[in-house]
Formats: C-alpha cells, sequence, structure tokens
C-alpha cells in the first residue's frame, strides 16, 4: 500500500498552514482577562452610604481607570469598561483633593479640619462643602487613574455660627464751609460743620475730631460719640471756633477717630477739599467680614446636599481610587 502523498497535494499542506496561522490569530485576538465590575464598586458605595452612621468601606477592583458622574461610576481596562449606578447617590470623587482624601481614607474630621474648627469667625462646614464643590469641578465626568482599590466614607459635617470678625467704619463729610474772614482778621476757608455715618458690624465708642496737622492749638474740641446699627450718624459742629482751616500751611485738615473696645485704635486720614461734600473715612477691623461664609450657602449652590433634620448635618459620601 503506497501511503505516500502524491506530489500534486502541496496545495493541502499550505491550507493546513492557512487554517493553523487563522487559528492562531483568533486566539491572540481573544481577551486574556474580564473587564472590571463597576457592581462590585457600585454595592460597596451604596453599603456606606446607606449607612444612618458615619461609615467606611474598601473594595478591589480591576479597572485601570475610574469616572463618577452624579450616581453612576464606571470602570475601564484592557479587557472593556462596565458601569453602574448608586443607589445612594450623587457621590464626591475626591482625587487631588488632600484634606478630602485623607478624610476618605478615615482621618476625623476634627484633624483635617482643626484651624476651621478652633477660629470662631469661620463655618468649617461651609469650608468643607467648598472642598467638596472644588473636588466636584475637578473630578466628575473625568477619566482618573486608579491603584486598584475604592475607598469610601460616609460622613456627617454640622455647620457651625460663626461670629463676623468686627468692623466698623466712620466716614465724615464737610457739611459746612465758611469762605471768610475770623475775628482775629484770619482769612480762609473755614470747616464749621461736619457728619459722620457709620457701617459695620460692632458698634463703636469713638473720639472724633476734625483737626489741622501742624498746627500749635487744635482748634477743634473733639467729640465722644457712639456709634451702631441702630445709631447711625453724628454731627460735629465747628462754627463756634471757626478756626478749623480746610488747608493749613499747606496741609488738609484730618479726620482723627480714636476706637476704644474692641478695637482700641487711632485712624487719621485728610479731608482733601475745601467744599461741602468732602469725604474722609475711618476704618477699624477687617472691612467685608461682616458676612462669613455659611454651610448653608454652599449647600444651596450644590443644590443636593441638604441638612439632614435628625442629625442636624451635612450628609456626604466620598470616593477615592
Amino acid at each position: 500500500m503506497d501511503l505516500e502523498a502524491p506530489v500534486d497535494a502541496w496545495y493541502v499542506w499550505i491550507g493546513v498552514a492557512v487554517v493553523s496561522v487563522a487559528v492562531a490569530g483568533l486566539v491572540l485576538t481573544l481577551p486574556s482577562g474580564p473587564p472590571p465590575d463597576a457592581n462590585r464598586a457600585a454595592n460597596t458605595i451604596d453599603a456606606v452610604a446607606g449607612s444612618p452612621y458615619e461609615a467606611t468601606g474598601r473594595t478591589p477592583h480591576d479597572g485601570a481607570e475610574v469616572r463618577i458622574e452624579g450616581p453612576r461610576i464606571s470602570l475601564r481596562n484592557d479587557h472593556g469598561t462596565t458601569h453602574a449606578s448608586t443607589a445612594y447617590g450623587p457621590v464626591v470623587p475626591v482625587m487631588g483633593t488632600d484634606r478630602l482624601e485623607a478624610l476618605a481614607a478615615g482621618e476625623p474630621f476634627e484633624v483635617a479640619y482643626e484651624p476651621e474648627l478652633e477660629d470662631d469667625h469661620v463655618d468649617a462646614g461651609a469650608i468643607f462643602l467648598e472642598d467638596v464643590e472644588a473636588a466636584l469641578e475637578r473630578n466628575e465626568d473625568e477619566w482618573r487613574r486608579t491603584d486598584g482599590e475604592l475607598t469610601v466614607r460616609h460622613l456627617g459635617v454640622e455647620p457651625q455660627d460663626p461670629d463676623p470678625i468686627p468692623y466698623a467704619n466712620v466716614s465724615a463729610t464737610v457739611t459746612e464751609v465758611d469762605h471768610g474772614t475770623t475775628e482775629t482778621g484770619e482769612r480762609g476757608n473755614f470747616i464749621t460743620g461736619v457728619s459722620l455715618e457709620y457701617e459695620g458690624n460692632e458698634p463703636i465708642e469713638a473720639t472724633v475730631g476734625v483737626y489741622n496737622p501742624g498746627a500749635e492749638e487744635s482748634p477743634s474740641e473733639p467729640v465722644d460719640v457712639t456709634l451702631s446699627s441702630s445709631e447711625r450718624t453724628a454731627t460735629l459742629d465747628l462754627s463756634e471756633n471757626g478756626q478749623v482751616h480746610a488747608e493749613y500751611d499747606n496741609r488738609p485738615a484730618e479726620l482723627v477717630a480714636d476706637a476704644d473696645d474692641p478695637f482700641g485704635e487711632r485712624c487719621t486720614r485728610p479731608l482733601l477739599s475745601d467744599r461741602v461734600g468732602a469725604t474722609a473715612t475711618c476704618s477699624f477691623g477687617q472691612a467685608g467680614a461682616i458676612d462669613p461664609r455659611e454651610a448653608g450657602d454652599v449647600a444651596d449652590r450644590l443644590e443636593w446636599i441638604e441638612l439632614d433634620r435628625e442629625t442636624r448635618a451635612y450628609q456626604v459620601t466620598l470616593v477615592d481610587v
């Protein structure tokens, strides 16, 4: 029996070779691993976010990158992309924000925000929510590299009731000017009337006067005034002596105010005109600090964060990858 293949069967071997290469190519294109499990990550988030108390959780995953948008989490690697939704979203991706990353890893809020908690003029809850807002702007709907572990922390942060940093402004406005000659024959422009107006968040007790710097005698008798949000105005009547020059020895008249507690400061400002309406302002404390940032204002901007009626805290779920 002749077992040798005929010479004209060479095409059989070529066909077998082609099929072998094709099969090998198919094997090479098959995925070597599964895509990451987004459902597992979402379940971990829900287990933590759904707790009525503060809670933390961790779960490993095979994702190379993670994206979080509202209640939706996506994972992807070389083998595919998967998506899942959380029942307790939205959550806050905190990558790249040091203090929120520390909180997500379990650091106590009292440690992470110690400087704000020790400052009576700051609402630590507001600063925390502003950090949350910044983290969302940075990370939401963006693919971020991951180390293969997802960390979740659910916590509540109570708002504080910050005390405004005291400040007060006393503005002096020239209301009367005498262009003439005094009883001693001195000619010039004399300030004879000044009105004072208050703005601030702290009542101020001050000794106020208008003087000519450099003069040997002080023609203006200082006036003690107490100004507050209910008593916003006072007056200085300088008409009796008529000796406060709008300008003396080439120097303008000056408003001088000595403020008592809580400031204990002296302020000197020039009145730069010899006409009615000239104004000078003495400021004490930190102007503009009347309205500290409060947590409720930031929560209103975020919309989805609300104050829990039972705990009186803002409940937030932080996620780090």
